[in-house]
Protein backbone atom coordinates (compact mmCIF):
# COMPACT_ATOMS: atom_id res chain seq x y z
CA UNK A 1 0.00 0.00 0.00
CA UNK A 2 2.53 2.16 -1.10
CA UNK A 3 1.52 5.86 -1.24
CA UNK A 4 2.79 9.22 -1.37
CA UNK A 5 1.43 11.23 0.96
CA UNK A 6 3.52 14.95 0.38
CA UNK A 7 1.00 17.24 1.71
CA UNK A 8 0.89 15.07 5.50
CA UNK A 9 -1.39 17.45 7.08
CA UNK A 10 0.15 18.92 10.71
CA UNK A 11 -1.81 16.63 12.77
CA UNK A 12 -0.42 13.39 11.14
CA UNK A 13 3.37 14.95 10.41
CA UNK A 14 3.72 15.90 13.77
CA UNK A 15 3.33 12.15 15.07
CA UNK A 16 4.67 10.56 11.87
CA UNK A 17 7.98 12.01 12.65
CA UNK A 18 8.10 11.04 16.20
CA UNK A 19 7.40 7.70 15.12
CA UNK A 20 9.84 7.62 12.18
CA UNK A 21 12.60 8.55 14.97
CA UNK A 22 11.13 5.64 17.08
CA UNK A 23 10.94 3.01 14.71
CA UNK A 24 14.70 3.92 13.55
CA UNK A 25 15.89 3.09 17.22
CA UNK A 26 14.25 0.14 17.83
CA UNK A 27 15.44 -0.97 14.10
CA UNK A 28 18.95 -0.21 16.07
CA UNK A 29 18.38 -1.77 18.71
CA UNK A 30 17.35 -5.40 16.61
CA UNK A 31 20.34 -4.67 14.56
CA UNK A 32 22.78 -4.49 17.22
CA UNK A 33 20.75 -7.99 18.40
CA UNK A 34 21.16 -9.69 15.29
CA UNK A 35 24.97 -8.88 15.19
CA UNK A 36 25.77 -10.28 18.67
CA UNK A 37 23.75 -12.58 19.05
CA UNK A 38 22.36 -14.10 15.69
CA UNK A 39 24.71 -16.75 14.87
CA UNK A 40 25.76 -19.72 16.76
CA UNK A 41 29.36 -18.60 16.13
CA UNK A 42 28.85 -14.98 17.83
CA UNK A 43 26.92 -17.05 20.80
CA UNK A 44 30.11 -18.98 21.50
CA UNK A 45 32.78 -16.13 20.86
CA UNK A 46 30.87 -14.43 23.72
CA UNK A 47 29.78 -16.58 26.06
CA UNK A 48 33.65 -17.56 26.12
CA UNK A 49 34.53 -14.43 27.06
CA UNK A 50 32.20 -12.25 29.44
CA UNK A 51 29.50 -15.47 29.48
CA UNK A 52 27.58 -13.37 32.44
CA UNK A 53 27.65 -9.94 31.32
CA UNK A 54 26.95 -10.88 27.79
CA UNK A 55 23.97 -13.42 28.68
CA UNK A 56 23.12 -10.16 30.84
CA UNK A 57 23.45 -7.58 28.45
CA UNK A 58 21.29 -10.24 25.77
CA UNK A 59 18.14 -10.43 27.81
CA UNK A 60 17.96 -6.55 28.70
CA UNK A 61 18.27 -5.93 25.09
CA UNK A 62 15.52 -8.04 23.94
CA UNK A 63 13.20 -7.26 26.64
CA UNK A 64 13.99 -3.22 25.65
CA UNK A 65 13.00 -4.32 21.85
CA UNK A 66 9.82 -6.33 23.34
CA UNK A 67 8.82 -3.32 25.21
CA UNK A 68 9.30 -0.62 22.08
CA UNK A 69 7.18 -3.09 19.63
CA UNK A 70 4.55 -3.07 22.95
CA UNK A 71 4.86 0.96 23.18
CA UNK A 72 4.54 1.48 19.67
CA UNK A 73 1.04 -0.47 19.54
CA UNK A 74 -0.53 1.65 22.71
CA UNK A 75 -3.42 3.41 22.54
CA UNK A 76 -3.34 7.37 21.28
CA UNK A 77 -4.27 8.81 24.96
CA UNK A 78 -3.48 7.21 28.19
CA UNK A 79 -5.32 10.00 30.06
CA UNK A 80 -7.42 12.71 28.85
CA UNK A 81 -4.07 15.23 28.35
CA UNK A 82 -1.25 12.92 27.68
CA UNK A 83 -0.81 11.36 24.14
CA UNK A 84 1.36 8.56 23.35
CA UNK A 85 4.10 8.70 20.68
CA UNK A 86 2.50 5.12 18.71
CA UNK A 87 0.72 4.20 16.07
CA UNK A 88 -2.22 4.26 18.05
CA UNK A 89 -2.30 7.90 17.94
CA UNK A 90 -1.36 8.12 14.46
CA UNK A 91 -4.56 6.47 13.13
CA UNK A 92 -6.70 8.33 15.68
CA UNK A 93 -5.53 11.23 13.68
CA UNK A 94 -6.22 10.20 10.28
CA UNK A 95 -9.12 12.04 8.70
CA UNK A 96 -11.09 9.44 7.65
CA UNK A 97 -14.04 11.53 5.60
CA UNK A 98 -11.66 13.14 3.89
CA UNK A 99 -9.73 9.79 2.37
CA UNK A 100 -12.16 7.48 3.26
CA UNK A 101 -10.10 4.44 1.30
CA UNK A 102 -6.67 5.50 2.86
CA UNK A 103 -7.82 5.45 6.44
CA UNK A 104 -9.45 1.96 6.05
CA UNK A 105 -6.19 0.38 4.20
CA UNK A 106 -4.52 2.07 7.11
CA UNK A 107 -6.44 0.81 9.68
CA UNK A 108 -6.06 -2.55 8.43
CA UNK A 109 -2.42 -2.49 8.90
CA UNK A 110 -3.08 -1.28 12.17
CA UNK A 111 -5.23 -4.26 13.13
CA UNK A 112 -2.05 -6.70 11.26
CA UNK A 113 0.26 -4.76 13.82
CA UNK A 114 -1.84 -5.57 16.81
CA UNK A 115 -2.06 -8.96 16.06
CA UNK A 116 1.48 -9.36 14.81
CA UNK A 117 2.61 -7.07 18.77
CA UNK A 118 0.11 -9.04 20.77
CA UNK A 119 3.33 -11.31 22.21
CA UNK A 120 4.59 -7.87 23.32
CA UNK A 121 1.45 -6.50 24.92
CA UNK A 122 1.27 -9.99 26.83
CA UNK A 123 4.80 -9.82 27.77
CA UNK A 124 5.33 -6.48 29.29
CA UNK A 125 1.89 -6.68 31.20
CA UNK A 126 2.53 -10.30 32.38
CA UNK A 127 6.25 -10.17 32.76
CA UNK A 128 8.86 -6.97 31.59
CA UNK A 129 6.59 -4.28 33.07
CA UNK A 130 4.58 -6.21 35.66
CA UNK A 131 5.29 -9.98 37.26
CA UNK A 132 2.49 -11.66 37.06
CA UNK A 133 2.21 -13.83 39.95
CA UNK A 134 0.96 -16.97 38.17
CA UNK A 135 2.90 -16.77 35.63
CA UNK A 136 5.96 -16.26 38.13
CA UNK A 137 5.20 -18.93 40.00
CA UNK A 138 4.37 -21.45 36.52
CA UNK A 139 0.79 -21.83 37.52
CA UNK A 140 -0.26 -20.16 34.30
CA UNK A 141 1.84 -20.32 30.74
CA UNK A 142 1.82 -17.19 28.35
CA UNK A 143 -0.30 -17.39 25.34
CA UNK A 144 2.66 -16.26 22.99
CA UNK A 145 6.32 -16.64 22.81
CA UNK A 146 8.60 -13.41 22.42
CA UNK A 147 11.39 -14.33 20.50
CA UNK A 148 13.37 -13.34 17.10
CA UNK A 149 10.99 -14.61 14.87
CA UNK A 150 8.19 -12.98 16.44
CA UNK A 151 10.12 -10.12 16.70
CA UNK A 152 11.49 -9.83 13.05
CA UNK A 153 7.49 -10.09 11.75
CA UNK A 154 6.35 -7.52 14.04
CA UNK A 155 8.96 -4.90 13.31
CA UNK A 156 8.23 -6.01 9.41
CA UNK A 157 4.40 -5.00 10.01
CA UNK A 158 5.48 -1.81 11.46
CA UNK A 159 7.39 -0.80 9.08
CA UNK A 160 5.04 -1.44 7.04
CA UNK A 161 2.41 0.59 8.28
CA UNK A 162 4.67 3.72 9.47
CA UNK A 163 5.82 3.28 5.12
CA UNK A 164 1.99 3.66 4.02
CA UNK A 165 2.39 7.36 5.25
CA UNK A 166 5.51 8.06 3.27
Amino acid sequence: MARNYPNTPARLAEIHELLSTEMAAVHRKWLAFQQLYGTPETKRFLNGKVPLFFKLYQDLLFEDIVLSLARLCDRARLKKRESNISFGQLIARLDAAAEPVFAREARKLYAELRRDTAFAIEWRHKRFAHRDVRVSSGAKKMKSRANEPAVAVALKSATGLLNAFD
